[in-house]
């Protein structure tokens, strides 16, 4: 973290417009290809929540206020209107070029240019903690193609990536307001809080719960100092915290009226009518359940959309009404959205933790390894947090101002996966330290390489060859219990939870997703393990 991190106070070496276009190209070919479909004049992409139609309804509409009537469910209500966000600015951009076809082309287009924000944005931050351009790279991409906030993008709801991007800005103002001093210092987090404002237009109660993170964010940053005097550190934390949130809500303020004024004052009605156990059902509804955490190692373990085919359909339960069960009334699940980190993301940050905990031994110093901790800590209690209903930990947090206001504890995934994504580029930028800048293993044949690798293996790298082996095994042996109780989940999907005819095919496609996670696990060993034998140095 800044100059007194890992990092070197003169890297990165390169320029950074050079480095920048690189960096938006190649976000731009993965999400092009990703999103090639919008190429084709018949097809936009999907929206849940704001369709076609109703993007081109309000297309040329220009008569209402603050705010107009939404009826796309039911007889609808009263939400806000646009605000001088991205959205805004790229819709108008959209409406300018193409005309009557606007509309369509922003129906097109949005997603994947807010994924590319978003691991643009990340590169921005990357690069203020001065790590080198191939880890910022890999970090932005990320980002981008993180199953969280893609996943919510392809089911029409991109603020939350965009929610995500202003984070990752606020925090770059933040750590380069820590290089300076005095009036630039004060700009940086001025801008770090504009950027968090645009969060906060974009996302709304997300952008608040990624608002309370960059807060903490800020204060660990000046406290983790080398030279660290605790009482002017904690002022300046606390200074930073108050400008960053003055200018947030200056940046925002038309959003924060506009939603007291709309969404604000219809929730506060709704909740007077409800008793304490129907706020905490209707607030915790959308919880993740403890066992489907291991969705963001296996993606498709509970299945994917509820309108998808070929066994992939959703049966977990998220979304599921309190006390639900076949045959009564209620919601029996919704998802259209996934957690997915990827698997040689969760092992570069699992060898980054390792490597925090070995103290004066490891490739970190204090500061970085205080940072990877922080991190690793912030990923837990938001995880916890995310469990909403299903432990008791969201209940300490739901009687507070603000988090009283809001629903869907599933949201605080959204700065697990954001934190997941920095701690891989803090692992990355670690093993490039410890094999990236040794010496080149030499030998005439492949055999030869190998052995030479082995033979002069270090403790730590030998003991995380065992446990990057031992992960192999213990998913194999998962694999073939899971297969071993498929007629039991067979059972269980069609009697107790009435799936129905598809339930075979159900438990099929849910072991055969696990295959593939084990699959994606020895390709990341095998990656990582390329990576430290010194083929990449």
């Amino acid at each position: 973290m800044p100059e007194e991190g890992m990092s070197k106070p003169d890297a990165p070496s390169s320029s950074w417009w050079k480095d920048a276009l690189i960096t938006f190209g190649c976000l731009l070919l993965v999400l092009g290809f990703l999103f090639r479909e919008s190429f084709e004049p018949e097809k936009v992409v999907f929206a849940n929540d704001a369709p076609l139609g109703a993007i081109q309804a309000h297309a040329e509409d220009k008569k209402y206020g603050w705010s107009f009537w939404q009826d796309l469910n039911w007889v609808g209500g009263e939400i806000p209107s646009a605000m001088p966000n991205f959205t805004k600015f790229f819709f108008e951009a959209c409406l300018y070029v193409g005309g009557e076809n606007g509309a369509v082309l922003f129906a097109k287009w949005y997603q994947p240019i807010s994924l590319v924000l978003l691991g643009f944005c990340a590169w921005l931050f990357f690069r203020s903690l001065r790590f080198r351009q191939p880890v910022c790279l890999l970090g932005g991409l990320a980002a981008a193609l993180n199953g969280d906030f893609f996943t919510y993008a392809c089911w029409g709801l991109p603020s939350v990536a965009l929610g995500a991007a202003a984070a990752f800005l606020a925090m770059a103002g933040v750590v380069n307001a820590l290089r300076e001093s005095g009036l630039r210092m004060v700009a940086w987090v001025v801008l770090g809080g504009v950027g968090l404002g645009q969060g906060v237009m974009e996302s709304f109660d997300v952008g608040g719960i990624f608002s309370l993170y960059v807060a903490l964010f800020a204060i660990f940053a000046a406290l983790n100092r080398e030279k660290n005097i605790f009482g002017v550190q904690v002022k300046k934390g606390v200074g930073f915290v108050v400008v960053l949130a003055l200018s947030a809500a200056l940046m925002a303020g038309h959003a924060l009226s506009n939603l007291m004024g709309t969404e604000g004052k219809a929730a506060v009605q709704q909740q007077e009518q409800l008793s304490s156990q129907d706020k905490w059902n209707f607030a915790t509804q959308w919880s993740l359940p403890k066992t489907e955490t291991l969705r963001v190692a296996v993606p498709g373990l509970f299945g994917y959309r509820l309108d998808s085919g070929e066994g992939a359909r959703y049966w977990g339960s998220v979304g599921q009404s309190p006390n639900w069960r076949p045959g009564m009334g209620g919601l029996d699940r919704h998802s259209g959205y996934g957690v997915y980190a990827g698997m040689l993301v969760l092992l570069v940050c699992l060898w980054a933790l390792g490597q925090a905990f070995r103290r004066e031994k490891s490739i970190f110093n204090s500061l970085d390894r205080r940072w990877v901790i922080f991190l690793f800590v912030l990923i837990i209690i938001s995880v916890f947090f995310a469990w909403g209903r299903h432990a008791f930990f969201y209940s300490l947090l739901h009687p507070l101002p603000f988090f009283s206001s809001i629903r869907n504890p599933i949201k605080f995934m959204h700065p697990a996966s954001l934190f997941l994504v920095i701690l891989f580029a803090y692992g990355l930028e670690g093993m490039a330290r410890a094999y990236m800048e040794q010496q080149k293993n030499k030998a005439d044949d492949f055999v030869g390489w190998i052995k030479n690798w082995f033979g002069g293996l270090k403790q730590w790298d030998l003991r995380w060859c065992q446990v990057m082996s031992g992960l192999l095994v213990a998913s194999v042996l998962v694999w073939v219990f899971y297969a071993a109780v498929q007629s039991d989940l067979n059972r269980y999907l069609e009697e107790t939870l009435k799936i129905g005819s598809d339930s075979k095919s159900i438990a099929q496609f849910s072991l055969k997703m696990l295959g593939v996670s084990v699959c994606m696990l020895f390709i990341a060993v095998t990656t990582m393990t390329l990576f430290m034998s010194g083929v990449c140095s």
